[in-house]
């Protein structure tokens, strides 16, 4: 499994100052999800199913933008994130 900037899996490492407030827009969707394995993703079961779909994984590219500018504002004003994700 992949970690972010701050060791954590799937973090982008937002808290602190100067650089470390950019990592997440730093990265491309490209890069993040370069060497991510649709045949892993559906043996594992992650949700949303459907990745042996051609271009499975560009299904979060156009909200991927949106997310890192609300992450750094969010970052930049001092603020948390909390993320909800349930099935």
């Amino acid at each position: 499994m992949r970690t972010g900037a701050t060791g954590l899996p799937g973090t982008c490492g937002l808290s602190g100052s100067g650089s470390r407030r950019k990592v997440c827009g730093a990265t491309s969707y490209d890069q993040l999800v370069s060497g991510v394995d649709p045949a892993e993703l559906t043996s594992t079961e992650v949700y949303p199913l459907g990745w042996s779909e051609p271009d499975a994984l560009e299904w979060g590219r156009h909200w991927y933008e949106g997310l890192t500018q609300l992450l750094e504002a969010a970052a930049g004003a001092d603020d948390a994130v909390l993320v909800w994700l349930d099935r």
